[in-house]
């Protein structure tokens, strides 16, 4: 296990959660945790939110393949590379620092699209594979 998956660990063991709300932490518990609990997770807030919205397990994956099959449906033979967006996020002014195509924070890094869209994006590009 990983320091930073330890030190959610911890967090769990006591009750509480921690989540990326875009650029911040969301820390709820039913009680106060140690203080040096805390601290720590505001000195390693940065490795913490990127951990959390890297793309894994098989949700993940499900959750890539639903972008990659509605992208898909967004190329058109022949033509230009279309600008893939999510319907949830069509309309919707993105601001800095969200994905282009579905309007979720970017982890730090990005510039333009969040994992989970990328990797859809590639997957949507490459004829003959599927989705």
């Amino acid at each position: 296990m990983s320091a930073l998956a330890a030190l959610l660990a911890q967090v769990k063991a006591h009750g509480g959660t921690v989540e990326a709300r875009g650029d911040r932490l969301r820390l709820t518990a039913p009680e106060p945790l140690p203080p040096g609990l805390v601290e720590t997770l505001r000195e390693r807030k940065g490795e913490i939110l990127a951990l959390l919205r890297e793309p894994t397990g098989s949700s993940a994956g499900e959750e890539v393949r639903r972008r990659a099959a509605i992208f898909r449906a967004q190329v058109s033979e022949p033509g230009p590379i279309p600008f893939f967006h999510l319907p949830e996020a069509r309309g919707r002014e993105v601001r800095e620092g969200e994905c282009l195509s579905c309007a979720g924070p970017l982890p730090e890094g990005s510039r333009w699209r969040c994992p989970l869209c990328l990797a859809a994006a590639q997957i949507a590009l490459r004829a003959g594979d599927s989705p």
